[in-house]
């Protein structure tokens, strides 16, 4: 993995948090699609908060553990 590469996000949206990986930052992508090519920069704030609670994982937790 390469610094300034995006690995995960997270979203809060309603109080809820919503995440997505970045398969092509992992060292194994078995089972992982291919990437598809995709371009949202038209998209208002609201649209795209609205796809990113359809597509993105929920629920997302996230710890400390180990520190």
């Amino acid at each position: 993995m390469e610094c300034n590469q995006v690995v995960f996000v997270t979203a809060e949206i309603d109080g809820d948090i919503y995440g997505a990986l970045n398969s092509n930052q992992l060292d194994n992508r078995i089972g992982f699609s291919d990437p598809v090519l995709a371009n949202f920069s038209s998209q208002t704030a609201d649209e795209k908060r609205d796809r990113w609670r359809r597509n993105w994982c929920y629920p997302v937790h996230i710890t400390m553990e180990g520190k």
